[in-house]
């Protein structure tokens, strides 16, 4: 029903400009606590959107799964005792591996598996690989830079893709590389890690090979040259012997020719020897593997699903607080009781709760020249107006003059009439002699043939009983004939209002709204206390500053913020159980009495 701060009183002392956020003195916690109560549902709705997208990104992403591979590099350095050449043959040593790295992202490797598996027509790697994305960047390149879309090979960024696809690092400061392939089938993962490191295999054979074969030819070469000279055509000394005579001299070279032919013999059968255990020997590949690529079983993406869902749901509040903020500097409405906090000439605010049709209890066909809302049975804005009503009649004990009360809003269609006629009927049920004066002069007259019509200068008006209790409640309509000027309609107002007051304790006025009008500031020296009827969610903090500089701080009574959305107490589960009970009693008895 009504809020349970539908009545408050409030010495706010605040600037009449309202809240100013360069002011060191209004940026407090109340302030914030009431920034958040009131733009929580934004800052919650953009928060929410960012959790939807970060979830549509979950579910539209493919998922990633890595294979990993371990393998361990054999060492090509021989380590011997002394501190310096140990030292510098761990140098030697850790620069072979990293050179190993490098070889493995290589374009020879990359390229060696991306031909073995054909990866160039590949849905994932291949050309077509980026879809719409690599079709706009290849025809943005297309009339950007023509040559290089010419020179553009398939195979090329099929590698590139393969290359960031690979990453390769190794474990600790010990000689293992742990080798990982992210695609998006867990099969062809495991199949890319193992091809990489096969590729890597066939790689360093190959080069094997080539050197081998390279060093096998030099090996024959050179041993074709020894064999000449370990075993020529003619013996050591024959040909010396024949030419020089002999004597001390020849038997010297002789001998001399004998050792050299013997040498030759000696190297002659050391590289004879060595190219045997070359040609027996097998290539090394120069690592071995001791953990094979299997098959991952859950997505690596899984973390960065994660992060991506946080990250957008934290940007999502971010937003929503920067627009929450936005809002508020730039949001000149009034929505809240709060947002009155910034006029200082407010003695008092009532809330009044939005309310349903079926609250209202409006009569579909009003008597005489009554408003529909005149006839409005609405308990909420009648407690509401009861409230109001003791600091009302508390200022009128006080002298006699205060008896005049000017209900008015900023803009039609706030409520002012339906709170003005509650009002009336609040003051006439106390046992005043009460009038309601219908001074929303521009509505057409429906009954012309009222018995107690008068002329109050240009307007007609009509005085007629109002429904209340106690039969105190007076209703004056004041409408026009004829077309008037404002300024006409307002000296008439102020003459009904002078001619009422005699016979009547309290005259609440129902004025025009002061968009619409100036009744009330050609009438507000007549006026003892005004009562100022806001709408939530439409009127602006301007429409009601000017409105405010219109009423003197000491006439204003009140502001009512109506068709607030404010929370409203449910029935409780028990109160519901004890209604059904009692539904199903009655029931039985009315069915045993029909019976009987």
């Amino acid at each position: 029903m009504l809020h349970s701060d539908a009545l408050q009183t409030a010495s706010l002392g605040l600037p009449s400009s309202g809240f100013r956020p360069d002011d060191p003195e209004a940026i407090n916690l109340e302030a914030i606590l009431r920034f958040l109560r009131k733009r929580y549902r934004l800052c919650l709705a953009w928060l929410f959107s960012g959790l939807l997208l970060g979830i549509g990104y979950a579910a539209v992403a493919p998922s990633s799964y890595t294979a990993t591979a371990a393998v361990l590099l054999q060492d090509p350095t021989r380590r011997t005792a002394g501190d310096l050449v140990v030292a510098q043959t761990d140098a030697a040593h850790s620069t072979n591996i990293e050179t190993q790295i490098q070889v493995f992202t290589s374009n020879e490797i990359i390229g060696r598996v991306v031909d073995t598996l054909n990866l160039v027509d590949d849905p994932e790697f291949g050309r077509n690989a980026g879809g719409l994305r690599t079709w706009l960047i290849l025809q943005a390149r297309s009339l950007l830079r023509p040559p290089s879309v010419l020179n553009y090979k398939p195979r090329d960024a099929t590698i590139a893709r393969v290359r960031d696809a690979l990453a390769i690092r190794r474990v600790g400061i010990s000689d293992v590389l742990e080798i990982q392939f992210t695609s998006i089938d867990p099969e062809r993962a495991a199949d890319f890690a193992g091809a990489v490191i096969r590729g890597y295999i066939a790689s360093r054979l190959a080069e094997q090979e080539s050197a081998r074969t390279t060093m096998a030819a030099l090996d024959w070469k050179l041993l074709a040259e020894l064999r000449d000279k370990a075993f020529p055509a003619a013996p050591p000394g024959e040909a010396t012997a024949s030419i020089v005579a002999p004597g001390p001299d020849a038997r010297a070279r002789f001998l001399e020719e004998q050792q050299k032919t013997e040498s030759y013999r000696v190297l002659y059968g050391a590289l004879l020897q060595r190219l045997g255990e070359a040609n027996s020997q097998l290539p090394s590949p120069g690592l071995q593997v001791i953990t094979p690529a299997t098959p991952p079983v859950i997505a690596s993406s899984r973390l960065i699903t994660v992060i991506a869902l946080i990250a957008l749901t934290g940007i999502g509040g971010i937003l929503g607080l920067g627009h929450a903020l936005l809002r508020e500097i730039t949001d000149d409405v009034l929505r809240t009781a709060d947002d009155l906090r910034g006029f200082e000439a407010i003695a008092r605010v009532a809330v009044i709760p939005k309310l349903s049709p079926t609250e209202l209890c409006m009569e579909r066909s009003p008597r005489g020249n009554a408003q529909r809302s005149y006839g409005a049975d609405c308990l909420p804005v009648y407690d509401a107006m009861g409230k109001l009503a003791v600091a009302m009649l508390g200022a009128g004990s006080r002298g006699s003059s205060r008896r005049l009360i000017g209900v008015v809003s900023p803009q039609d269609g706030a409520g002012a009439s339906l709170v003005a006629a509650q009002l009336a009927k609040v003051l006439a049920d106390t046992g005043s002699k009460t009038c309601l004066v219908d001074a929303n002069w521009r509505l057409p007259l429906s009954d012309v043939s009222l018995p107690d019509k008068s002329r109050y200068g240009e307007l007609t008006g009509g005085m007629e009983r109002a429904g209340s209790t106690t039969g105190m409640l007076d209703l004056l309509t004041l409408r026009a004939a004829a077309p008037v000027s404002d300024l006409t309609a307002s000296l008439s107002i102020v003459a009904a209002l002078e001619s009422a007051g005699a016979e009547h304790q309290w005259i609440v006025v129902d004025f025009h709204s002061l968009a619409q009008t100036v009744d009330l500031e050609a009438a507000i020296n007549l006026m003892d206390q005004v009562v100022v009827i806001v709408e939530a969610q439409r009127t602006t903090r301007q429409a009601l500053r000017d409105l405010l500089h219109v009423v003197p701080p000491l006439k204003l009574r009140a502001i009512v913020m109506n068709k607030a959305a404010v929370r409203r107490q449910k029935a409780k589960p028990w109160r519901m159980r004890n209604l059904y009970l009692k539904t199903v009693t009655m029931g039985r008895r009315i069915g045993i009495d029909l019976l009987g």
